[in-house]
């Protein structure tokens, strides 16, 4: 058994979009509350020796629902896993800051509702919520909401769901990540006596240049990126002209939000075909 990720492409319903909505400003809302608990915490025990700082005992979500109420609307194991999130969050940039764990993590930073990039995790998932042949992903609080999917990867046969991420993207698309038990083997690859190496050197233009000589622009990876780089300086100009905080601007926005899932996509896209 093996964890594998598998990323669909969410199409919820009126009354499944609000709640999502709902569910990631409580979310965004408990990480807030519970990383300004952090902050104050550490600035007043900050220089007082470990031993003797008094444990901290952060606000509870049960007592977070008590004073505001429309908490009780949302799942809690999400609320939860925002309070997880910032936990682990603060504790990496301490243990970074002193030297305990390798890499560098700032300060967490409080979250903003003008990101335009939400998410949130449920792990209380029930057996079977995963339904290929109806095309269903049942989600706590949202019941069975649709997806697509063409096909399942090649060799992916699902065990079990553990735990399921539900995005928000700017453009306003939705998305579930799964984090899958699956019982995987590795593919078997056609004319395997007949591969070969090739040298690759990467180009910040060309995108690469092979030892044969061969780049990116015999794949006409340069053509569709400039035709993709014209239009999207063009919609930014666009959006320049609008009025802060007005509905046009905002709609410009989500424009240059899906031109540019649309450039990554294609990016994406070539590198797949290109590496078959």
């Amino acid at each position: 058994m093996q964890l594998r990720g598998l990323t669909v492409r969410l199409y919820p319903t009126e009354q499944q979009e609000v709640l999502m909505n709902k569910t990631f400003g409580c979310c965004r809302q408990i990480y807030n509350l519970h990383l300004n608990e952090r902050n104050e915490y550490w600035k007043k025990y900050s220089e007082v020796p470990k031993e003797e700082r008094p444990i901290l005992k952060p606000t509870t979500e049960k007592q977070w629902k008590e004073k505001f109420e429309y908490m009780k609307e949302v799942s809690s194991t999400a609320l939860q896993q925002s309070r997880k999130d910032c936990d682990a969050a603060f504790d990496n940039w301490f243990k970074s800051s002193k030297g305990m764990i390798g890499g560098k993590f700032k300060h967490p930073r409080f979250k903003s509702r003008k990101s335009n990039d939400f998410s949130y995790r449920e792990v209380m998932i029930s057996e079977n919520c995963f339904d290929f042949d109806h095309r269903t992903l049942n989600i706590p609080k949202l019941k069975k909401v649709k997806f697509k999917l063409r096909s399942l990867p090649k060799n992916f046969i699902i065990k079990s769901v553990k735990n399921i991420t539900v995005k928000k993207t700017p453009s306003g698309k939705y998305f579930a990540s799964l984090c899958c038990e699956v019982e995987y083997s590795e593919p078997t690859y056609r004319h395997e006596n007949q591969m070969s190496a090739i040298g690759l050197d990467w180009s910040p233009k060309t995108l690469f240049v092979a030892d044969d000589g061969k780049t990116g622009c015999d794949y006409s990876y340069v053509a569709f990126k400039q035709a993709s780089s014209k239009k999207l300086h063009m919609l930014q100009k666009k959006m320049m002209k609008k009025q802060k905080n007005s509905k046009n601007r905002n709609k410009a926005r989500v424009k240059i939000a899906r031109l540019e899932e649309h450039i990554a996509n294609q990016r994406k896209d070539f590198q797949e075909k290109l590496a078959l």
